[in-house]
């Protein structure tokens, strides 16, 4: 995978967490 396609795939989803609110930070904590 390029570079830029990483990234943006990552910026996607980083969206898409603060959209619905959900902390990336805390992701693998249950």
């Amino acid at each position: 995978m390029k570079k830029q396609e990483a990234a943006a795939l990552a910026k996607k989803m980083i969206d898409n967490a603060n959209k619905y609110g959900l902390p990336l930070k805390k992701k693998k904590k249950k």
